[in-house]
């Protein structure tokens, strides 16, 4: 149930077949185990994760078997579970490298030297031991799909917003009723629509004034919203700078044993 793949080990064309609690069988073409590679204590050790141009912030927990398997190069394979990817060395039994930063894997594709995972529907990530030759540029002849630019153009009606119809309604129907005989009519006069545009207009100017008029008002700081916690600040108090004549202020007043001239 974990598949298997034809690859070349050692020098002669074997099935490398994947097994439970990170194993590997090698058997020959008649279904032969020739040897168990355990890669368990090495999956447990720290291995180079492969870097990424937007990587996902959360990793992915790692599987406890390997799933598919994608002979690679001359002698190691690439192998996805858990939506992680992993690349052996059968040889030197070595964990070559993973990638634990991806968000999906939809699809995956090995040939030669490069390695594309399909991450989604508009994401492709490509992995590879050389540089990309293709300079991306993709050159595709008799389609129908390129036109001339001149043909892709649409001539469109100028659309221009009307104030709606005002309905009359007799013999105290609703507006909504839809009985023969229903004597409504469109109240859109023909020749007011210049008056209706300038009506718009002034209404809609007068609100961006009333707008500007609101944005210039000054407004006390406390009322506006702050994230975090702010403290109060006390008030000190406040004393009348006005005295009426025959008042002495409260902050001067004379102790209570003494007594006060005249």
């Amino acid at each position: 149930p974990f598949g298997a793949v034809f690859a070349s080990v050692h020098g002669k064309q074997q099935i490398v077949s994947t097994r439970s609690g990170f194993r590997l069988w090698l058997a020959d073409d008649e279904g032969n185990v020739a040897q168990t590679l355990i890669f368990k204590e090495l999956m447990r050790a720290p291995c180079p994760e492969i870097g990424l141009l937007n990587p996902s912030r959360n990793p992915i927990r790692i599987p406890t078997t390997f799933g598919k398997l994608y002979p690679f190069e001359d002698r190691r394979m690439v192998t996805v579970a858990n939506g992680a990817l992993f690349l052996l060395d059968l040889e030197r039994m070595a964990v070559v490298g993973s990638l634990t930063r991806l968000r999906h894997i939809q699809d995956l594709a090995v040939d030669r030297h490069e390695i594309l995972i399909l991450e989604s529907g508009r994401s492709l990530v490509r992995i590879a031991t050389l540089p990309d030759s293709s300079q991306s540029t993709i050159v595709l002849k008799n389609l129908e799909l390129f036109v001339s630019a001149e043909s892709q153009i649409v001539q469109a009606d100028e659309c221009r917003e009307e104030a709606p119809a005002e309905l009359l309604v007799h013999n105290g129907e609703s507006p909504d009723s839809s009985l023969p005989g229903d004597d409504r009519v469109d109240q859109a006069n023909p020749g007011g629509g210049v008056e209706d545009d300038a009506r718009l207009i002034d209404s809609h100017m007068k609100k961006l004034e009333l707008f500007d008029t609101l944005n210039e008002l000054k407004y006390d700081e406390s009322i506006l919203f702050k994230s975090g916690r702010s403290r109060r600040k006390h008030r000190s108090k406040v004393t009348n700078p006005i005295v009426e004549i025959g008042q002495i202020p409260k902050e001067i007043e004379p102790d209570s044993g003494e007594p006060s001239g005249s």
